[in-house]
């Protein structure tokens, strides 16, 4: 699991949840203590979204998100170019290439050290 180290900006602890001020605002609120962390000013969709990448990446190191992307990005063309010259059958070199690519991905949302 990725913590942050002593030099990094904390952020206040998820998970968050989002509202609204009634004016067209969102809000991004703490779960734990009910404080606002963020208000948005184009609508409360833009708070649900935030609510939502925040939540769905707790524990996970953010620079490591566009790796793991573009690792998934890889092996689906890898599978599509495969699946379009009527392949019928498993490459196994191909496939451990991709799975080292997701497993070094995987180690680095972890584990930024990695």
């Amino acid at each position: 699991m990725y913590t942050k180290t002593t030099t990094e900006t904390t952020h206040t602890p998820e998970p968050w949840y989002d509202s609204s001020t009634g004016n067209h605002q969102g809000l991004v609120l703490s779960e734990g203590d009910g404080q606002s962390v963020a208000v948005t000013y184009q609508g409360p969709a833009d708070a649900a979204r935030i609510v939502a990448c925040v939540n769905a990446c707790k524990g996970l190191n953010p620079e490591a998100v566009p790796e793991m992307l573009a690792a998934l990005e890889s092996f689906t063309r890898g599978i599509d170019s495969a699946e379009e010259r009527g392949e019928t059958f498993v490459n196994l070199n191909r496939l451990n290439f991709h799975r080292r690519r997701f497993r070094a991905a995987i180690a680095k949302a972890k584990d930024p050290t990695s």
